[in-house]
């Protein structure tokens, strides 16, 4: 991060991810990853939308960060990597969703096969353009 302006990333330097030491990007690299910067400098938001992309693996939890904190008698139920999000910032609550009322279902029921969303997911953040800048 720039330490005059603590939402931009440096133009030049390296950064780590995991133990892994990494060169700072250029524009072409987030253009390459479909991210269109609005300025020359990438927003901190940016660099996270690019190292999502190219570095997906290294910026998950691992199966033990997941359950470091899950008491062992509790097991996944669930994993999801896309759903159907609610705009909260419009007014959409969760509850008014598909995703999170049949998440709210197998909760309820422990049955793992109540979760058959058929709402096209939108957690990528290509469909949040904005996020980051609100």
């Amino acid at each position: 991060m720039d330490p005059e302006d603590a939402e931009k990333c440096l133009d030049a330097g390296e950064y780590e991810l995991r133990n892994n030491n990494c060169t700072l990007l250029n524009r072409s690299e987030y253009k390459a990853a479909d991210i269109e910067l609005d300025v020359s400098t990438p927003a901190v938001f940016e660099f996270c939308r690019y190292l999502a992309h190219q570095h997906r693996e290294l910026v998950l939890a691992t199966p033990a960060e997941l359950t470091h904190h899950v008491p062992s008698d509790c097991s996944m139920r669930l994993q999801l990597s896309e759903w159907r999000h609610p705009d909260i910032s419009g007014g959409e609550l969760p509850s008014s969703r598909e995703t999170f009322q049949q998440i709210a279902s197998l909760i309820e029921s422990d049955k793992l096969n109540t979760y058959k969303c058929q709402e096209s997911p939108n957690s990528h953040w290509r469909h949040w353009p904005d996020a980051g800048t609100l």
